[in-house]
């Protein structure tokens, strides 16, 4: 296959950098975090809900690892609380079934499953959108861009859910797109458990009437909850002890929007002074989601779960840095644009090296409202793709008419 030379040199260069980054990171995220901090709540939640008891109590969460080495949750102040709905028991409590140490393997191998899995999607849509025009180097970069991001490293490092989330959220979009609806249904139940990340794209399969897949998505939900309903009073039970839990702990330093590693419109206003009801936001992307559908017909397809993603990193009051793993299919629009224009191949270079930038020597310039430059960084990535887009279509449209 033939490599284009003239996206050789920059993409050589790219990928020179992100072996740099990935060093990097994780020599910083070694020194900074504690393994599979966050995986330690889903398996104490686990075992929670194997126990009968309610995770979203945190003395409930606390009593269920009681005396399994390695594993404490009260941290004071900063105390690991579990805030999952309910239909995260589908993979919480297989991993409570397990000793800790298996779980902890386990739920790293989960973690790498998704990332393979987000990966081979982001290629395949790449390989599908080629139109023979038989692009060796793309899938290639885009994998190492994926693996290779600080996102990717630190949610696996602790143990988060977001590589899985998004991995399921793909699928759905993936396989809805190629009318199989019992697997894209079922990636997208899997995806509810973390529902900030998939809640858009479940709005706009609403606007489309794919019912079938909503249908097979919502039972799928409810299967994973099975555990939860049973030992907390039914679906209305479990999802009362839900949002209980949230709302009687959510509130802690780590999910305020002024807390540096929270991302998006909200807390760039909070550092300006300007407090905004996350109820607005969820209006703006929600009107943002209506209005991108609306135009659903002078956009490429290719290219609208990358701007739901930038809808939902802008506008989601729940998101924080590690969620930036969410942006893959933006990577792949923006290749796809630069191996049209040069201009769009070195600005994404730019952006790409200003979103991987570690956050510490941001705040070498004193500065906190620094601390959310990658909020205006995604903005401008959304723009040159929606701008791309809808030319796209446009030349396209001429074309036909002309022709």
């Amino acid at each position: 296959m033939r490599i284009e030379s003239r996206h050789l040199l920059p993409s050589l260069v790219l990928a020179g950098g992100f072996a740099a980054v990935l060093y990097l990171e994780i020599l910083w995220i070694g020194s900074q975090e504690v393994f599979n901090i966050d995986g330690q709540v889903l398996y104490a939640a686990g075992r929670a809900w194997l126990q009968g008891a309610n995770p979203y109590d945190f003395d409930a969460l606390s009593r269920s690892i009681a005396g399994v080495p390695g594993l404490n949750l009260d941290t004071g102040i900063n105390a690991i609380r579990f805030f999952y709905p309910p239909q995260s028991a589908g993979f919480c409590v297989p991993l409570g079934l397990l000793p800790y140490l298996l779980a902890r393997i386990a739920w790293l191998m989960l973690n790498l499953l998704a990332l393979a899995s987000i990966v081979v999607l982001t290629w395949s849509s790449l390989r599908k959108a080629d139109e023979g025009t038989r692009d060796a180097w793309g899938p290639w970069l885009l994998a190492a861009v994926i693996i290779a991001s600080p996102f990717t490293l630190r949610v696996i490092f602790m143990g988060q859910t977001s590589l899985l989330a998004f991995a399921a959220t793909l699928g759905a979009w993936s396989f809805a797109g190629r009318k199989k609806w019992v697997a894209a249904g079922l990636c997208l139940g899997l995806a509810s458990f973390k529902p900030q990340i998939c809640v858009l794209v479940v709005l706009w399969f609403v606007l489309e009437r794919d019912w079938k897949t909503l249908l097979v998505g919502a039972v799928a939900a409810a299967a994973l909850a099975a555990v939860p309903m049973a030992s907390q009073g039914g679906p209305i039970g479990a999802l009362q002890a839900w949002r209980a839990g949230v709302n009687a702990d959510y509130a802690m330093q780590f999910n305020l929007p002024t807390w540096p590693h929270k991302v998006g419109a909200q807390s760039v206003l909070s550092l300006l002074g300007i407090p905004v009801p996350g109820s607005v936001f969820l209006g703006i992307s929600v009107l943002s989601t209506l209005a991108l559908w609306w135009l659903r017909d002078r956009i490429s397809r290719r290219d609208v779960l990358a701007l739901l993603m930038i809808i939902t990193l802008t506008f989601s009051t729940y998101m924080h840095d590690y969620d930036y793993v969410v942006l893959a299919p933006v990577y792949a629009s923006l290749w796809w644009y630069s191996r049209k224009s040069d201009a769009v191949m070195a600005l994404s270079i730019v952006l790409l090296v200003m979103l991987f930038t570690p956050q510490d020597l941001v705040r070498l310039f004193g500065h906190q409202i620094l601390e959310q430059w990658r909020t205006g960084v995604v903005i401008l990535m959304g723009a040159i793709v929606l701008a791309y887009s809808a030319a796209s279509i446009a030349r396209h449209e001429r074309s036909r008419i002309s022709a």
